[in-house]
């Protein structure tokens, strides 16, 4: 559900086919998610799992927080449909609250992202990305970011297994 206060940033869907013709392509989109994420927050000190276990429970609906228990938390939903060889409808909501420049206000990102299976091997992907700046604090947010492509968009894309 997206909250009143937020901005999108980002929002895009398309079609994605596993050319390879040998792996799950769902489970290609969580290891990019996790690839992403853990590059990302890394660079910060943040630690994010990368035992493969816990981001193959993330596939099948559980949830995965940082170990700092607050700036990362990745939430799962998996549905289950009657045609199951083709795959199973996937979203996931990315909650992520980094470290906020002094004098203004906390900024939250959330990255929500859906996998809707077409065929075996082909999915429709989708991502929207907002932020929003704590409501009620007394001070200056910080400036709009800079429109770009996200990293997760651009690793898929990249992936001339996927595209």
């Amino acid at each position: 559900m997206i909250d009143l206060n937020s901005t999108i940033f980002y929002k895009i869907k398309f079609t994605i086919e596993d050319q390879s013709g040998e792996a799950d392509l769902l489970w290609k989109i969580i290891l990019k998610i996790r690839q992403w994420l853990t590059r990302k927050w890394a660079r910060q000190g943040v630690i994010l799992t990368n035992d493969l276990k816990d981001w193959s429970f993330l596939k099948n609906g559980k949830s995965i927080i940082s170990e700092d228990k607050k700036t990362v938390n990745i939430s799962s939903a998996v549905c289950y449909v009657n045609n199951i060889e083709n795959g199973i409808f996937w979203a996931c909501k990315i909650v992520e609250t980094p470290f906020s420049q002094s004098g203004y206000a906390p900024r939250r990102w959330i990255t929500e992202i859906g996998f809707e299976p077409i065929e075996k091997g082909k999915a429709d992907f989708s991502c929207i990305i907002s932020y929003s700046d704590m409501a009620g604090y007394i001070g200056e947010c910080e400036p709009m970011p800079s429109p770009n492509v996200p990293g997760i968009i651009r690793d898929i894309i990249q992936d001339n297994s996927m595209v």
